[in-house]
């Protein structure tokens, strides 16, 4: 916390926290999305409090001024400027979550520390290029379009180089870790971090302290060596906290490099992890072709087949934790909410084997047992057989990821030069896997560079 010393007041405020509404973003995305309802219809205090905290948050990613300043108290001492900026720390993605009780919001982000901000800034004692959690906690005054923001205290911090001397901003209880990671971001996914030596650590227990900025008054390891794979490579961290909660942290050896927290409950056992965390952790698995990341979030039967499967890969005879084919690989994902709330859709974007940019999906299907703890129970191929064509279109283009960038043979596929909205739409729908057979008469005039070959083309609804 020490980039924002005496912007807000940060004393720690505990109360308990009710993760009662939440604005999920897409994971890999940076903004959240709130619905507010038409002009004519009021704001509620909470679609108020929500679109206030969005704004204030996507301040903080973009380090916007004027986003920033928007809705602060006249009265704040922070409530004039003309600048913002984080300091050293770049702000990545965030969550926002509204509280009744309080009339608070909570956003929590994900933030790096920059390592050219860092040396331009002579920041000394911080780790750059690690994932970082922030929580963050918005009061208001005033009702209706005159609610503001009247305070905005940090209430948690997962990075052990913000103490200012005490654990008060620190993991210090299951309600701070609650805080951070019960939510629709999840686990931070350290193996993209810039900077890979935070891998390199080969205690668990120190470990997950680094990582998840826990400051325990205790810990205890359950696991050895001496168990066969995989269970050799896991292990079972219990932190107990001055207050005598507990959060139990399963730490996994990452293919020899070092340990990663890839699962949490709490002290009785219960996980209650989010739907998008748990089909997020499957992506990833996929994204760095690591079963580590999905072996402690499934069934027990579900960890039965796993083990099958995986010793398959070595003709029956050890055990591995490479997932998936050596190519394509998963180079992108992106999280699509489902008709059912307790099932995410992943679309992923895969290349290698000849191809630049194949699109494919699944859906990852969750359950509740053993406690009522959320597990991962089935993961299946998108069914597309009720799928129109259009649907999709935009299950693959329209969810989140970008669109391709097409090939310099774009264009030749048809033997034509792309001269007009019919020619240009035929070879880049053939490219996405598609033929384009309908009329052309409702699309609107493209724009064709004919130096760049860049195109677009777009329907009218």
């Amino acid at each position: 916390m020490r980039r924002f010393e005496g912007l807000f007041d940060k004393s720690v405020k505990k109360r308990g926290v009710a993760l009662v509404v939440m604005i999920a973003l897409l994971v890999g995305s940076l903004g959240c999305v709130v619905a507010v309802g038409d002009r004519s219809t009021p704001q509620t205090t909470e679609e108020r409090a929500l679109m206030i905290a969005n704004t204030f948050a996507q301040a903080y990613v973009d380090e916007d001024a004027e986003g920033f300043y928007r809705y602060l108290d006249p009265s704040s001492e922070n409530a004039e400027g003309d600048t913002f900026s984080t300091g050293a720390a770049v702000y990545k993605r965030y969550i926002t979550q509204y509280e009744p009780k309080t009339r608070t919001a909570l956003i929590v982000y994900e933030y790096e520390w920059d390592a050219g901000r860092v040396a331009a800034m002579g920041v000394q004692g911080v780790t750059t290029g690690v994932p970082y959690r922030e929580a963050q906690r918005l009061h208001f005054t005033g009702k209706g379009d005159k609610m503001l923001i009247s305070e905005a205290i940090w209430e948690a911090d997962s990075d052990l180089t913000s103490s200012t001397g005490d654990d008060s901003g620190l993991v210090n209880s299951l309600e701070h870790f609650k805080l951070l990671y019960e939510n629709n971001l999840g686990l931070p996914d350290f193996v993209s971090a810039d900077n890979k030596t935070v891998i390199g650590n080969s205690d668990p227990v120190s470990a997950a302290e680094v990582l998840l900025g826990i400051f325990p008054a205790a810990s205890q390891v359950e696991g050895s060596d001496e168990e066969s794979a995989p269970y050799n490579d896991i292990r079972k961290v219990t932190f107990t906290f001055k207050d005598n909660s507990k959060v139990v942290v399963t730490m996994i050896n990452q293919f020899g490099q070092g340990w990663l927290p890839q699962d949490w409950t709490d002290g009785s056992g219960v996980r209650s992890r989010t739907v998008a965390d748990l089909a997020q952790q499957y992506a990833r698995a996929v994204r760095h072709k690591s079963a580590q990341y999905i072996f402690p979030i499934l069934t027990p039967d579900g960890q039965k087949d796993l083990i099958t499967q995986q010793m398959a890969m070595t003709g029956g005879e050890q055990w591995t934790w490479k997932y998936g084919p050596s190519s394509p690989s998963a180079t992108d994902f992106v999280l699509v909410p489902t008709d059912d709330e307790n099932s995410y859709c992943v679309v992923f974007r895969l290349s290698g084997s000849g191809v630049n940019d194949a699109r494919s999906a699944y859906t990852v299907q969750t359950i509740r047992e053993n406690k009522n703890s959320s597990v991962i129970g089935d993961i299946l191929e998108l069914s597309t057989d009720s799928m129109t064509q259009s649907e999709l279109f935009r299950t693959y283009y329209a969810t989140g990821l970008s669109w391709p960038d097409l090939p310099d043979e774009v264009g030749n596929f048809s033997g034509k030069d792309r001269l007009n909205a019919e020619e240009a739409a035929k070879d880049a729908f053939y490219y996405f896997g598609s033929n384009l057979e309908q009329d052309m008469s409702d699309w609107e005039t493209p724009w064709i560079s004919s130096t760049e070959l860049d195109w677009h083309v777009s329907k009218k609804c």
